[in-house]
């Protein structure tokens, strides 16, 4: 039992980082800038370094709903942690209650500039939730 619940998250933190990264190529292109000078666009982007799955939701399982994706915007501070989570897209079923409490946890390597300051910069994130067979 606990092997395949291990599997399970593994898989899903699979999926995470898959989406999160094909994400990030957007994240630069999307950013206005935190600071005033030229040398404040970030050269790097957030890499995400601690992202557990969020929780199936019960709800989606009594319905049985087998995945559903949420679409968010975050805001990694130059600190690495996630501020101003903000729901994009919810296919409800709690799905977006989860993975926005799973979010919340997350921790990133923040992006930095040219001259190596560390920023804060807007991401946008599809976290997919799968429920696994037993």
């Amino acid at each position: 039992m606990h092997v395949v619940n291990l599997r399970a998250c593994l898989r899903l933190a699979a999926y995470v980082f898959i989406f999160v990264a094909a994400l990030q190529s957007k994240a630069v292109a999307q950013n206005n800038g935190t600071g005033t000078g030229a040398g404040d666009k970030p050269v790097s982007q957030p890499v995400c370094i601690h992202c557990p799955p969020p929780e199936f939701p019960l709800e989606a399982r009594r319905a049985k709903i087998e995945s559903g994706d949420v679409s968010l915007g975050i805001t990694v501070s130059e600190k690495g942690r996630v501020s101003d989570i903000h729901v994009l897209s919810d296919p409800g079923h709690g799905f977006a209650k989860e993975v926005v409490a799973a979010v919340k946890h997350w921790k990133f390597k923040p992006a930095v500039t040219k001259d190596g300051r560390k920023v804060s910069m807007y991401l946008p994130v599809l976290v997919s939730s799968r429920l696994m067979p037993k």
